[in-house]
């Protein structure tokens, strides 16, 4: 139904950008989720924060 409103070519362009943002999406999930739990140190929810910087007279 979409090549018929839009054309072949434009229906074909627009069905592979949807695809390849979807496996973009499922690639970066996949990616965040083994660095989290393969490299827990560098995860945000546990990563050290660091002091707040004080100004010394000294």
């Amino acid at each position: 139904m979409l090549a018929d409103l839009v054309g072949p070519a434009l229906a074909r362009d627009t069905v592979t950008a949807i695809v390849n943002a979807g496996d973009h999406v499922i690639d970066c999930s996949v990616t965040n989720w083994w660095a989290a739990y393969r490299y827990p140190e560098h995860h945000p929810r546990t990563a050290p924060t660091r002091a707040a910087y004080r100004f010394d007279h000294l």
